[in-house]
């Protein structure tokens, strides 16, 4: 088996073997010579970037988040919200992103859903320390835009978490339930429910 150890696209070529092995085999199944075989490398290639199965896992999941964050939050702040029109707007753009982001790497997204039951505890705590990030920027966006008046003051925290959860479920549902489904049509949905709930008016006994 050739050594390609020296090839800029190494690395890389290991962690897209990788999405692919762990999406085929499931984590518990997968060994790293499964990895190494399907990447094309030799074995002591992998543990120049890697230490273990885990670890290449869990760098696989912490790039998803890392990559997302800056795609979506990174590229539209809260700072850059006027008022609910441009929320409006801005929220629908991180759905299309996300979705669009997970319906074309579905083994990616398959493994950050699907898999983490399968990780020893220490490499769970460090999937849960990736969610964590996402709540926390999620957090920071729901504060500003509340102190600008255009969101409720809600717990900023729970709202996050809360939205973090439709993520999941969204991407679920539109990558693995309804890949076919059009894109628009879905985030319009997310964007309604998510903004506006699913009364069309506020029950008479709540506040405003």
């Amino acid at each position: 088996m050739p050594d390609v150890k020296d090839t800029p696209n190494a690395r890389q070529r290991l962690l897209r073997a990788a999405t692919s092995v762990f999406s085929a085999k499931g984590y518990a199944a997968t060994r790293v010579s499964d990895i190494v075989e399907k990447a094309g490398v030799a074995q002591g290639t992998f543990y120049i970037y890697f230490k273990s199965k885990q670890s290449i896992f869990v760098t696989l999941v912490d790039e998803f988040f890392s990559e997302l964050l800056q795609l979506t939050i990174g590229r539209y702040p809260a700072t850059r919200v006027a008022d609910a029109s441009d929320l409006s707007d801005q929220i629908s753009k991180i759905w299309h992103t996300v979705l669009s982001y997970c319906r074309a790497r579905p083994d990616l997204a398959a493994l950050v859903l699907q898999e983490r039951a399968a990780l020893p505890k220490d490499e769970r705590e460090r999937l849960a320390a990736s969610y964590q990030r996402a709540a926390d920027a999620l957090t920071r966006y729901c504060v500003e835009t509340a102190r600008r008046g255009i969101t409720r003051p809600l717990d900023p925290a729970l709202a996050a978490w809360v939205v973090i959860g439709m993520l999941e479920r969204a991407v679920h549902y539109a990558v693995f339930v309804a890949p076919q489904a059009d894109l628009d049509a879905i985030v319009r949905n997310l964007v309604t429910f998510e903004l506006s709930g699913l009364a069309l008016a506020p029950p008479k006994n709540t506040a405003p």
